[in-house]
């Protein structure tokens, strides 16, 4: 595609040395595809279709959107020649059998990271009109680029909104930390209580998983960075890690998740690796790093190297200069 438009070949969404780019535009094709039943219907939809909440600098033009339908095509060409198929494209299959499972009730949890269609899908599974569902969710959590309006699930849907405020996770002080990137005013002293940011090397981490592997038997830490990097790191410092199996999530011991995987999780002890920004966007990074930072019930630990992430420095400057 980019020999196609030699003059568009340095724009953002034809430069294969920028992951972040690169990630932007997978996550655009999906969307293309979970909200558009067929190419005609992308292809007169799409070029002006508004786009709610994606969270990012990017906000290409009629001209650029053509473009980018011309790359989902040749995807799904490639993908149809290999008998493959996407996850959206599995439940455009779906939407249409006739042998779909039915349900007196359901319940979708984690509905902020769900596409419309998928949803759609899922309202398929009711038994009848009375089927009762639960649907819950929560904005600050969404790490993945899906938008949707009620309206657009269902004409037929009626229902009321339960806010629930109570939180029974985190701390008092873990709870505080978090709510700063949500914009809301806590003092240093209501934060400092168990959470802790430091400017450190992998052997700081180290030290400090041992230590809390040690003196904390009976709880389960979890160390959030780059999975496939720390496990190599802690099998050459002889750490035990618990088996991620299904499990073993509640079993007392360190645990290794990837910067994606925590959601729905919760453990006594979490160390945040912040050596590197996930986002270019910085809403999208808030969203991402607040998950990280509430999947702690009793203490977290946010580690960095050298020059402090934008992201702490805008919000934690006070910790920062007393780390």
């Amino acid at each position: 595609m980019a020999k196609r438009y030699p003059d568009r070949a340095n724009e953002y969404y034809f430069n294969t040395s920028d992951k972040a780019e690169l990630d932007w535009l997978k996550d655009e094709l999906l969307w293309i595809e979970a909200r558009f039943e067929d190419e005609r219907d992308a292809v007169q939809k799409y070029p002006n279709a508004v786009r709610v909440g994606r969270g990012t600098k990017h906000v290409p033009r009629e001209v650029v959107r053509r473009i980018i339908l011309e790359i989902w095509v040749e995807l799904n060409k490639m993908l149809e020649a290999k008998g493959r198929y996407t996850i959206e494209q599995a439940t455009k299959r779906l939407m249409k059998s006739s042998q779909l499972p039915a349900y007196d009730a359901i319940a979708i949890d984690e509905v902020q990271d769900f596409s419309l269609l998928s949803i759609k899908l899922l309202l398929r599974f009711r038994r009848s009109a009375n089927t009762r569902v639960f649907i819950s969710g929560d904005e600050n959590q969404k790490i993945y680029q899906r938008d949707f309006t009620w309206k657009e699930l269902d004409k037929g849907l009626t229902g009321h909104t339960i806010t629930l405020s109570k939180n029974m996770r985190n701390t008092p002080a873990i709870r505080s930390f978090s709510d700063r990137l949500l914009g809301v005013d806590c003092s240093y002293e209501d934060a400092m209580n168990r959470v802790h940011i430091k400017n450190d090397e992998d052997d700081g981490v180290v030290d400090l998983l041992k230590r809390l592997t040690d003196l904390k038997k009976d709880e389960t830490t979890v160390l959030i960075g780059n999975k496939e990097r720390w496990k190599c790191v802690l099998d050459e410092e002889k750490v035990a890690i618990v088996d991620d199996d299904s499990k073993g999530i509640t079993r007392p011991g360190l645990y290794l998740l990837g910067n994606l995987a925590g959601k729905g999780l919760e453990f006594d002890n979490v160390i945040v690796d912040y050596s590197r920004e996930i986002s270019e966007d910085e809403e999208e990074e808030k969203r991402l790093r607040y998950v990280h930072f509430t999947r702690a019930r009793k203490r977290l630990y946010i580690r960095y190297k050298g020059t402090p992430p934008r992201l702490l420095s805008k919000y934690y400057a006070d910790f920062l200069e007393r780390g």
